[in-house]
């Protein structure tokens, strides 16, 4: 088996100790996915990696977005305020489909969050609350092709996630928003 994701052949099957959404685990990069899950795209798809964060929980919270596509990147930076870690991670997604212009693409989104995976892409979740913020990025869903959602452990230096961690955290200690755009080197 090799990594979708960075081609390593350093893959372990899920044991039990990982989210039953995935089959594999890449050692390499640290990312969960199943057998096939890149196989039926016949282009490339945006690459959305988010995270939120909040200091306390509910408290003073941010959403850090690294949108990929080729060689173009845009680092996105948002303060929401006072919310909890849940709303974070979700509004971190939700920001991230509102950047890309061409909804005509498939979209993979990175997240460390199995909560925003769950209720986001598993019918059978039945959330209690934030209802009303995950209906309106379902409704962003359905404009896209193709989302498909990554699980990748947080805090184990992944480097994207490193960098979407560190936007958000920035966000609520500086209580700004920020964009930057480049060129991936």
């Amino acid at each position: 088996m090799i990594c979708p994701k960075c081609g390593s052949h350093k893959v372990s099957e899920n044991t039990g100790d990982l989210p039953k959404i995935y089959e594999y685990w890449c050692i390499e990069c640290s990312d969960g996915f199943c057998e096939g899950d890149y196989a039926e795209l016949d282009e490339e798809p945006i690459l959305l990696y988010t995270d939120g964060a909040c200091s306390k929980n509910p408290g003073p919270a941010g959403a850090g977005v690294l949108m990929r596509f080729g060689k173009h990147e845009k680092r996105i930076s948002k303060f929401l305020g006072h919310a909890t870690n849940n709303i974070a991670e979700l509004t971190a997604v939700k920001v991230g489909l509102e950047a890309v212009k061409d909804k005509t693409k498939p979209i993979m989104v990175y997240t460390d969050s199995q909560y925003t995976i769950g209720v986001l892409s598993n019918p059978n979740w039945n959330p209690k609350k934030n209802k009303e913020l995950i209906k309106e990025i379902k409704d962003m869903i359905e404009l896209f092709p193709r989302v498909h959602f990554t699980w990748v452990k947080g805090h184990s230096d992944h480097p994207e996630n490193n960098i979407v961690d560190e936007l958000a955290v920035r966000a609520y200690n500086t209580c700004k928003d920020f964009e930057v755009r480049g060129t991936c080197t």
